[in-house]
């Protein structure tokens, strides 16, 4: 870097920072949008005097990074120093002509969220000070997690994060609190990550409700575009602070105030349940396994014959929807219901049990929950309640939990012929 080694310094969202210039005209400002923050200014060291600090050019400003792996430290280096010299290009610095790639000692090799190096007593790692923290956590879902990380590394987060983010979040929501701790603590002033989609929504909202407790956000892009392993992908970004900024922005436009869902309006993640409601809204059913059926298979099912009880399969048989069946073309989806059947019941039907057998029971042999190991056969959770509630109705209400916008549609019961 450089011999004087300034404090760690990342580019925020829209504002100006303070960097030495290699004239001897002391500090100057460098635009990079409409507003001034004070940052701190490089101290030299002893005995080079004032002039030394007035001829040192920040090269570049010290991102501090703390996840990469050994073999791509020099591959962050160079991103790091391109951007740096675009970022001096734009603003009417001349780029330096030696060759510039320098070790980036403040790279560190470490897991950011949780701290294995002791196995036995994991803990939650220190991030470094930092005036900015600007990054991309990785996205994966909560119900992916598992299978990335493993059960083991995904309990022992999950515990040290007991309290402040929930067990269904996505990984990404880590990082933003790691970074809101950061601000709260004083250790930095500003952060400004990427997430999934799901961060303005559910079980991952709440590491944007613990940011707008302690602090506030002050830019936010709801829904924005982004390539991942060459697919098109949908994300959120955000930057927050302690609350020292006024001016705010989402999607776009000034807005008065950013709330955790990311919309500028009136804040429905504050809106409460009502017991009233209770008996007349329900969340979608839950199979925890593979009870798909198409709908040919449904259909050659309800005509075999053969069950020893001589009962017809179409007691077991459903017709299901889900979020994309009905914003788009239905695929015509049916699933083996089970429901609360014992195992000697559900092999009465035949050809249905044989299909839950082969499809279902191999995963929920290992699955690390116990009912979903024990109970094998049956769907994870059908809200019995729910089909009660809708069975004397010529229609009901539905709408997607997942969908950016809230629609919502009728659907029928379907026919019991």
């Amino acid at each position: 870097m450089v011999a004087q080694q300034p404090r760690a310094v990342q580019v925020d969202f829209g504002h100006e920072q303070r960097h030495r210039t290699p004239r001897g005209d002391g500090p100057r400002l460098v635009q990079l949008g409409p507003r001034p923050v004070r940052v701190p200014q490089h101290k030299p060291q002893p005995g080079a005097g004032e002039e030394a600090a007035d001829d040192t050019l920040l090269c570049p400003p010290r991102r501090r990074p703390v996840r990469a792996a050994s073999t791509w430290r020099w591959a962050f280096t160079f991103v790091i120093w391109i951007g740096y010299l675009q970022w001096m290009k734009f603003n009417g610095f001349n780029p330096p002509n030696d060759p510039v790639l320098e070790p980036i000692k403040s790279i560190r090799l470490m897991d950011a969220i949780l701290d294995l190096s002791d196995p036995q007593y994991p803990k939650e790692p220190e991030w470094p000070e930092a005036e900015f923290i600007v990054g991309n956590p990785p996205f994966l879902g909560d119900k992916v997690m598992r299978g990335g990380l493993g059960d083991k590394y995904v309990e022992q987060l999950r515990t040290m994060y007991a309290g402040r983010i929930p067990g269904g979040a996505d990984l990404c929501c880590y990082w933003f609190e790691k970074a809101r701790a950061q601000i709260k603590a004083g250790h930095t002033i500003r952060a400004g990550l990427l997430g999934t989609q799901n961060v303005r929504g559910g079980a991952s909202r709440k590491a944007l409700d613990r940011i707008a407790e302690t602090g506030s956000i002050f830019f936010g892009v709801s829904d924005r575009n982004w390539v991942l392993d060459g697919a098109m992908v949908h994300i959120s970004m955000v930057g927050f602070d302690s609350g020292i900024e006024n001016a705010k922005t989402l999607d776009g436009m000034t807005v008065a105030t950013i709330n955790p869902n990311l919309t500028g309006s009136v804040d429905i993640t504050k809106a409460k349940r009502l017991q009233e409601n209770a008996a007349i809204g329900f969340l979608g059913s839950c199979k925890g396994g593979s009870f798909d059926i198409t709908e040919s298979e449904a259909i050659r099912l309800v005509t075999a014959s053969g069950n020893p009880h001589g009962r017809p399969n179409s007691g077991l048989l459903r017709p299901v929807v889900n979020s994309r069946d009905l914003l788009g073309r239905s695929e015509g989806r049916w699933i083996i219901d089970t429901g609360n059947l014992t195992l000697a019941e559900a092999a009465l039907y035949t050809d249905p049990f044989a299909i839950v057998e082969a499809r279902v029971k191999p995963t929920r042999e290992v699955n690390r929950d116990k009912w979903l190991r024990e109970n094998w056969w049956r769907p994870q959770r059908m809200r019995p309640e729910m089909q009660e509630a809708i069975g004397p109705l010529h229609r009901f209400c539905v709408t997607p939990t997942t969908s950016k916008h809230r629609i919502f549609s009728f659907l029928e019961p379907p026919d019991s012929s």
